[in-house]
């Protein structure tokens, strides 16, 4: 395990398909409380397959993998 490295994997755009309508608005929807906006949100199946592969190297790696899914209140 030389060099182990973090990764940081963006959800909105990234592991789940970017919807334009929820940033719009003075009230966007995912910044509305217990709506679970991520949770709702369509995976993106080819970055899942990357994530999956880093997760599966990582045990031979020590990579780390984080998903980053707070918001800035």
């Amino acid at each position: 395990m030389n060099n182990p490295k973090n990764y940081y994997i963006d959800m909105d755009g990234v592991l789940a398909l970017y919807d334009r309508d929820a940033y719009r608005g003075s009230d966007p929807l995912f910044l509305k409380k217990n709506q679970h906006y991520f949770r709702n949100l369509k995976p993106d199946r080819k970055a899942l397959e990357i994530v999956d592969r880093l997760h599966y190297n990582s045990r031979y790696t020590g990579d780390k993998i984080y998903i980053l899914t707070s918001l800035p209140m």
